[in-house]
């Protein structure tokens, strides 16, 4: 993935206090689980393929709830989420 990377700590404890998530998308891989690219005001201009808290690896939901959970409770998110399912895989 040759997409920028972005900590889940720099959404959380190190977010800037004027931070905020700009754009939120949760697209399905082939093995049919998710991740999320997010826009973000302090690093304008890409979008960002979250990883774990401390490591470089990308952070995968096994579904599509989950993963929306997340970004609404954890990151405080209340904006439009657009979702990309896999061309056919399920959607669970």
């Amino acid at each position: 993935m040759d997409e920028p990377l972005i900590l889940e700590r720099e959404l959380t404890t190190f977010r800037p206090p004027a931070g905020e998530i700009e754009s939120v998308k949760i697209l399905q891989r082939e093995d049919c689980t998710w991740y999320l690219k997010l826009g973000i005001s302090w690093k304008a201009g890409h979008e960002h393929v979250v990883c774990h808290y401390d490591k470089r690896k990308l952070k995968i939901y096994s579904s599509i709830g989950s993963a929306v959970r997340h970004v609404c409770d954890t990151y405080n998110y209340d904006g439009r989420i657009i979702l990309f399912p896999h061309k056919g895989a399920s959607i669970k």
